[in-house]
């Protein structure tokens, strides 16, 4: 068939710093199995590369599936706020 996925096939895409982008893809059973697999997915790469997360760098992961169509996506984006000392007096 043309235009249609024989297969529930899934790419987990990654970017920051530099692209990863999943070739093969996994088969998974439905969209609700993708979504719960990108949050793992996730999860496990914050955990491992928490310590290059830099201020104002952003990093997605983009599930698609196999048409190459965006389902899902997350953004990570590190933010560093300045605060002043709230016991300092400003006058105006």
């Amino acid at each position: 068939m043309i235009g249609r996925c024989a297969l529930p096939c899934y790419h987990f895409n990654v970017y920051g710093g530099s692209a990863i982008r999943d070739i093969e893809g996994s088969l998974l059973s439905s969209n609700e199995c993708a979504q719960s697999e990108l949050l793992q997915y996730a999860a496990d790469l914050l955990a491992r590369e928490s310590m290059d997360l830099y201020p104002d760098a952003e990093w997605k992961i983009e599930v698609t599936d196999c048409l190459r169509n965006l389902l899902f996506r997350i953004s990570i984006n590190l933010s560093v706020f300045v605060v002043v000392d709230s016991k300092q007096h400003i006058e105006n």
